[in-house]
């Protein structure tokens, strides 16, 4: 690296460092401006002191000469004055050992402030030296002070109290001479008999508004002691031998002591002066301070920037160089072979080119052989599992048949998709037009979503156009998976419990036309997005590799199909409402499509579901395919259902059992899946069973009442029990029964346990038990032992019988009997629930709404009410709400894992929110979408209360 290439740098660290210096020194003005302000105060309150002391000694003497009422009202405010001044100094900030000292010296003063007043002056001198020498010294420091202003009240300042400190000293030799009785010259006092005038300290340079209000206190006060000053003067200025008399030397010393009272004034006008003035220097101060701050660091990141790009200039220059010195000099530099060099470097890129040309034509084609044969394979799974369908009937065979059909939907267009993303690496994208039929590729593509959906607990509503039945011609694949991707990047937005719309519809206004207008919309009720964030998905021309989440990269791929196919996605956002995403796409209409044949004569009735988006979508399928049907508002209530040939309710809904007529319709609601459902071309099927022998094992105990405490510890197993009560059912029980495991209580062994275990033995081998395991009961009252029992027994258990020891148990003795596992550490059910909003009038609502849930619901009005109340006792169900003022989210998992832990409570907690609670890792934990309507919350606080007492701990 060479310094001389980075010398641009000198001039700006030069002005970045004189920019730290300037910083560094109006740091040091904005500390010297915090002490002149305390150095102020500090004066204030010496002055205060020295004014209370001298008022104080006047109303003493005042009152001792005339005591009257008013004399004594004058005493007690100078008293009370001097009183809080002292107060004052012993609270003040900078207390030290001098303030001490000086409280003292100022309590002593006091105390001789009845004292004839020579006496006192002569005390007074002293305390007021000390005083003026501490403002002395602090006005020297002041001076250092930057601001020229500053510094001329400063030297104002400083001359007041030389001349304080003079009128200090003449005052103690005019009490020297009165108490010694010695007289005084005219020629001494004529200086003391000058008035003061503002030229005497300097006033001149002070601003106007300073000198008007020292003007004003000057011709006040002398205004006021003219007439005494006048004729004093004139009769020691008549001749420089005049000796001033007692009276006069008193005279004189109350004139001084005015003097003084006035200087004490002055000094406060010009010190509040210097106060003001300070303040504005101070933030002025800060300012420039931060400026400088501000410019030494800009200056510095410019300079390492700068750096940085001066070194990549510099490794630039060195390739340069480089180039220049290896090729371009023309003594090793041969023309014909460097011409040759390149020739053959572009015909090795040509070939390279062509033969990733020649894979990728390899790689489309087997990818097209390779998905006709998958969509051949997928013609014979659904034919497969149509067949079974039909073949089988129980609940649970359908259930897996529905189950094998939607992952199968899912693999066949999940593979369409990779497919197509694979296309996306090729420089051209061409359209594989087709034609299809709409409403066997829509439904495909809604069905492969449901696991999806299940899995976030989305209610999914659909609908497709009935209307939309002729063949369409278009690139069949590239619509599924833009169709594919909006619904992905629509539940990529949503908390659990949040509502997806999808609708499919022919907007055709000309039916000639031999066009049709398919309008395809995905709606969402998450949180609504901005302007500015709509606008970053649809850019065109945003750099797609940097996608930062998973909602551009759905978007994008949606929208580049949409381009091929001369359409635009549109996204529409409203606060409180949700998303949508909405393409239009034109193609060309074909042959008619024969649909399912039907009954028209059969009366339907359709059972109205909690959502009223698939309420309206699913009567007006009904209606377009002229099937005439009735509303039935509670199925419960219904007093004659028989009369409807098919009633019809969506998946989900609680039936009540015994209902023939009832079709339960799942989602994804299609055309094609309601017109299955009325078709009768469905022949009856045939049940097969599969029957599991259950482990039988008996119980035997001395008592009835300890035989349903220890059946009571295998509810978790599905299991026969046989319970028996003395040794002689047990016998009788042996030889006509075989059993799988045998329990045997303590309490029947009445005497030796090795007697009774071999007689126990024996009994067994004249039965058919012979080989059966037998298991020793024991409990802490007993007199055996479980070392006892673990010798003449197979195993031994404690009572009461804990669930993980019997567990273990019964998994080693019993083969594979994690069959017959019914759950594990089960959880207690709890139908308490508490609801916590951000306002009273929420609270209400939602109360209200869960009216049904009245005697178990708890409202609290607050974060820290819910808290108490759960601190009280558990609930099962906690519902709260995050933006609830003082929320915070590990408080509740701290309570709700005592609920879990302490009180076996399966306890969960939903929370209204837009974030996910993922993080948390707690299957309890649940986000609700806050746009959650109270229907759609009532379903679900039944459904967390129908799962409780499943979960394990």
């Amino acid at each position: 690296m060479k310094l001389r290439n980075y010398t641009l740098l000198l001039p700006i660290l030069a002005v970045a460092a004189i920019s730290a210096y300037m910083s560094y020194e109006f740091l040091g003005d904005i500390a010297l401006s915090k002490r002149l302000n305390s150095d102020i105060n500090k004066h204030f309150l010496l002055k205060n002191t020295t004014r209370a002391v001298i008022l104080e000694h006047k109303a003493e003497l005042a009152y001792s000469s005339d005591v009257s009422a008013e004399n004594m009202r004058i005493l007690e405010k100078d008293r009370a004055f001097a009183d809080k001044v002292v107060l004052e100094i012993k609270n003040s900030a900078q207390k030290s050992n001098q303030t001490d000292e000086l409280v003292k010296k100022i309590q002593s003063l006091r105390q001789n402030s009845k004292q004839e007043h020579r006496l006192y002056m002569n005390s007074f001198f002293y305390f007021f030296e000390r005083i003026n020498a501490v403002v002395a010294g602090d006005l020297a420091l002041m001076n250092e002070i930057s601001d020229p202003q500053s510094k001329i009240y400063i030297t104002t300042l400083d001359l007041i109290h030389s001349d304080l400190n003079a009128l200090n000293a003449s005052l103690y030799h005019i009490s020297q001479a009165l108490q010694n009785g010695e007289t005084i010259s005219g020629k001494n006092v004529k200086k003391d008999l000058a008035p003061i005038s503002a030229d005497t300290f300097g006033a001149g340079l002070l601003p106007q508004e300073s000198k008007a209000h020292i003007s004003e206190l000057l011709s006040a006060k002398q205004s006021a002691d003219a007439h005494e000053l006048n004729e004093l003067r004139s009769k020691v200025f008549s001749y420089d031998g005049y000796e001033i008399s007692q009276q006069d030397m008193l005279a004189l010393d109350a004139l001084e002591q005015e003097k003084f009272m006035l200087l004490l004034d002055i000094s406060d006008v010009v010190a509040k002066d210097l106060q003001a003035r300070n303040e504005v220097f101070s933030t002025q101060a800060y300012y420039k301070f931060s400026l400088a701050v501000l410019i030494a660091f800009g200056l510095l990141c410019c300079a390492i920037l700068l750096a940085k790009k001066l070194k990549e200039l510099e490794s630039i220059g060195s390739k340069i160089r480089y180039v220049q010195e290896e090729i371009l000099k023309q003594e090793r530099c041969d023309y014909a072979q460097t011409l040759q060099n390149f020739i053959n470097f572009n015909k090795e890129i040509l070939g390279k080119y062509e033969r990733i040309g020649t894979f990728n034509k390899i790689k489309n084609s087997y990818l097209m052989r390779l998905n006709k044969a998958l969509k051949s394979k997928y013609k014979q799974n659904l034919q497969s599992l149509a067949f079974l369908r039909k073949t089988y009937a129980s609940s649970d065979q359908i259930k897996a048949i529905d189950i094998l059909e939607e992952n199968s939907a899912s693999v066949s267009l999940n593979f369409e998709n990779i497919k197509n993303v694979i296309d996306i690496e090729n420089s051209d994208l061409e359209l594989n037009v087709v034609n299809f039929d709409p409403q066997i590729t829509f439904k495909s593509v809604l069905e492969s979503k449901i696991s999806d959906m299940t899995d976030k607990k989305i209610n999914f509503v659909t609908y497709i156009d009935p209307s939309l039945n002729s063949m369409l011609e278009g690139d069949e694949s590239k619509i599924k998976t833009a169709v594919s991707n909006l619904i992905i990047g629509a539940l990529y937005q949503c908390n659990p419990y949040a509502n997806i719309i999808v609708e499919i519809k022919d907007q055709t206004n000309n039916v000639q036309s031999g066009v049709t207008s398919l309008c395809v919309s995905v709606k969402n009720n998450a949180d609504a997005m901005s302007k500015e964030q709509i606008d970053a998905l649809l850019d065109a021309d945003e750099d797609h590799e940097k996608n930062a989440n998973e909602l551009e990269l759905y978007i994008n791929i949606a929208n580049m199909y949409l381009g091929l196919m001369d359409s635009r996605l549109a996204i529409d956002s409203t606060q409180g409402v949700g998303n949508e995403f909405r393409f239009v796409l034109k193609l060309a209409r074909k042959e008619k499509i024969e649909i399912l044949r039907y009954d028209k004569k059969l009366k339907i009735g359709f059972v109205l579901d909690a959502n009223a988006e698939y309420n309206a979508f699913i009567a007006k399928m009904l209606n377009d395919l002229g099937i005439k049907f009735e509303s039935i508002s509670n199925l419960k209530n219904l007093s004659e259902p028989q009369k409807y040939d098919t009633i019809l309710m969506r998946e989900g809904k609680n039936a009540p059992s015994g209902l023939k007529n009832l079709t339960v319709i799942k989602d994804p609601l299609t055309p094609i899946r309601l017109l299955q459902k009325l078709s009768n071309n469905a022949s009856p099927g045939y049940s097969q069973k599969f029957i599991i022998t259950k482990p039988q094992i008996l119980i035997c105990s001395a008592n009835a009442l300890s035989l349903e405490m220890l059946a009571y510890a295998f509810e978790l197993y599905s299991v026969e029990l046989t319970l028996k009560s003395g040794y002689d059912e047990l016998a009788d029980t042996l030889k006509n029964k075989h059993f799988d495991l045998i329990f045997t209580d303590m309490s029947l062994c009445k005497d030796d346990i090795t007697h009774f275990a071999n007689k126990f033995k024996k009994l067994k081998h004249t039965t058919q038990n012979a080989q059966t395991k037998t298991i020793g009961i024991v409990s802490n009252t007993g007199n055996v032992s479980m070392q006892q029992v673990m010798e003449n027994f197979d195993e031994c258990v404690k009572k009461p019988i804990d669930t993980r020891a019997l567990t273990m148990i019964l998994d080693k003795f019993i083969p594979n009997f994690k069959n017959f596992v019914i759950r594990e550490c089960v959880l207690i059910k709890n139908e308490d629930i508490i609801l916590c909003k951000k306002s009273d009038i929420e609270n209400k609502i939602f109360g209200a709404a869960l009216g049904e849930f009245g005697k178990n619901l708890s409202i609290a009005k607050g974060f820290g009410e819910l808290v108490s109340k759960m601190n009280e006792k558990p609930f099962g169900l906690i519902l709260v709400d995050e933006s609830v003022a003082d929320f915070d989210m590990d408080a509740l998992l701290g309570i709700v894992e005592t609920f879990r832990e302490r009180f076996s409570v399966d306890a969960r907690m939903l929370v209204f929110s837009d974030k996910s609670y993922q993080s948390h890792a707690k299957s309890y934990i649940k986000a609700l979408s806050p746009h959650i309507s109270k229907i759609e919350l009532a379903n679900v606080i039944k459904n967390e209360l129908n799962d409780m007492g499943k979960a394990q701990s």
